[in-house]
């Protein structure tokens, strides 16, 4: 993303994981979710970057929920953004 045409200051961010491995069995499901970003600040005289990654388990009775399994990898992106 450039910030304007005219900026020599750019801002990139890799997206090197996102997933959740949802594990069923006849009675329970756990869903483990990875994340991790990079994110470079790249200007002339100077580039800046910093890894940021996290994880999280879920777990319940019976079939996973897709929505639910989404919301992990939502609420686990919010808290690596914040």
């Amino acid at each position: 993303a450039s910030i304007s045409n005219l900026a020599q200051l750019r801002f990139e961010l890799d997206i090197r994981t996102l997933q959740a491995v949802v594990t069923e069995t006849l009675m329970s499901h756990t869903s483990e979710a990875k994340i991790e970003f990079e994110v470079r600040v790249i200007r002339p005289t100077s580039n800046f970057s910093k890894r940021y990654s996290g994880n999280a388990n879920l777990s319940g009775p019976l079939g996973h929920d897709r929505a639910k399994v989404e919301g992990q990898l939502n609420k686990l992106t919010e808290q690596l953004i914040t």
